[in-house]
């Protein structure tokens, strides 16, 4: 049976003692899939690839994807993103094609200031819930660092998530979808990467997330609830405190 494998990349920007957090519960619902850990600063975790600081961009998200793709042996990845709370579910899926990229569908928004939390079946394709055969995926980014390096704008024609936007500059591939059987958690705050609103429009408003419980009006007590040994083990001590955006720290 084809091995799995997880590349998680920072670009270290948020209070480390949050990442590490959301790191320690990536790790819980992982299990046994090893993780290739990619930042732009050194953080405590094994193996953990450091790129220096190369910039907050696609061409800099690109890099670090590919360095995790080339350390991995697996034959499947997940990549994993640092203000996303992944569900044990989410690593179950197994995809069913090696040329094809594969997004979570399942997936729910938590505004990290008021703990709203929102839903939206309609929107579909996002790094962050991306799985694929590893070869596949190293030789995309292969060959989309190769456009950046020329000074291809490879996100006007083709997005950033490999297969979802069909251009002339790099090779295409089909995409499909998957649902875990319980939903991940993107967080939203303000030094997200990407700044759509989350919460508005066609996106659902709700108070309760799936297995996870509810939010609204109460994330502090929601990442507490889930800290656990986690925050201990990050050697923060037993108290995690908020900052007015929502984004965790300790004393």
């Amino acid at each position: 049976m084809p091995d799995k494998g997880i590349v998680y990349y920072t670009d270290n920007i948020l209070k480390e003692s949050f990442a590490c957090v959301i790191r320690k519960i990536l790790k819980l619902s992982a299990g046994a899939v090893p993780i290739v850990w990619v930042s732009q600063k050194p953080i405590n975790e094994e193996p953990n690839i450091v790129v220096g600081k190369i910039g907050r961009n696609h061409k800099s998200i690109c890099i670090q994807i590919l360095e995790g793709l080339k350390s991995l042996s697996t034959d499947i990845v997940f990549l994993a993103e640092h203000d996303v709370i992944y569900h044990p579910s989410h690593f179950y899926f197994m995809p069913p094609r090696e040329d094809i990229f594969y997004y979570n569908r399942n997936r729910y928004w938590l505004d990290s200031r008021t703990g709203q939390a929102s839903t939206n079946s309609n929107c579909f394709g996002a790094l962050s819930q991306l799985s694929s055969y590893r070869k596949l995926a190293e030789v995309h980014y292969e060959e989309r660092l190769n456009a950046y390096n020329k000074g291809i704008n490879v996100r006007k024609f083709h997005g950033t998530e490999p297969g979802k936007h069909k251009g002339n500059i790099l090779t295409n591939y089909g995409i499909d979808e998957f649902f875990s059987e319980w939903p991940n958690i993107d967080i939203r705050h303000d030094k997200n990467f990407t700044k759509s609103d989350r919460f508005k429009g066609n996106y659902i408003l709700v108070d309760t997330i799936p297995y996870w419980g509810r939010t609204k009006n109460r994330y502090e007590e929601f990442i507490d609830s889930l800290r656990g040994e986690s925050v201990r083990s990050c050697n923060y001590g037993n108290k995690l405190r908020f900052d007015n955006n929502g984004i965790g720290y300790t004393e």
